[in-house]
């Protein structure tokens, strides 16, 4: 059977009181289909239009900016220089900076994807003790699993899903976890 654990995507807001008329400045990650993706310089996908029809409804215009990388974006929005992330999963580091809707925008399951030639058995979370695991820069797979995966396993950060899926091609990590949509597109 195989497992996959789920991450709650949501738009974010930074804690910033907004007024209509006024201009929200948001950012995502790079390559997250079909919640977000880079397209002519701006980010764009299901959480920025879902952003720009909540705001819209309020009389404030949605102003889609583009960072490097998805940790980029990150830190843009903990200096208070963006104010909402499009689409992101909630963790404490996360929560110290950052207000989440209550109400999710989906449910994303979450794959670990392996090269078919060197697959291994994988039931729970302790099979993966001691490989190496390829990991978005800035990304987080839930609490607990950040938590476990520091601890037990060796991460190889990238900045784009493509990458990771080379390095596991060349045998450079074992495993990809990554939401199941984006990694099948």
């Amino acid at each position: 059977m195989k497992k996959r654990w789920v991450v709650v995507v949501a738009v974010i807001f930074w804690a910033n009181s907004l007024h209509a008329g006024e201009i929200v400045k948001g950012c995502g990650g790079l390559a997250y289909p079909p919640f977000m993706w880079k397209e002519g310089g701006k980010i764009v996908g299901v959480g920025t239009e879902v952003a720009r029809i909540i705001f819209g409804e309020l009389g404030i215009e949605i102003e889609s900016q583009c960072f490097s990388s998805w940790s980029r974006c990150m830190q843009e929005v903990k200096k208070g220089r963006t104010d909402i992330f499009f689409a992101a999963s909630v963790n404490e580091e996360r929560s110290s900076f950052a207000d989440f809707t209550k109400n999710y925008l989906s449910e994303v399951p979450v794959a670990v994807f392996v090269w078919k030639e060197r697959r291994f058995k994988y039931e729970k979370w302790d099979d993966l003790i001691g490989k190496k695991m390829g990991k978005i820069l800035g990304t987080t797979y839930g609490q607990k699993f950040d938590t476990f995966s520091e601890k037990h396993l060796q991460i190889s950060n990238v900045i784009k899903p493509i990458q990771n899926f080379k390095k596991l091609g060349k045998g450079r990590v074992d495993f990809l976890p990554i939401g199941l949509y984006t990694g099948l597109i």
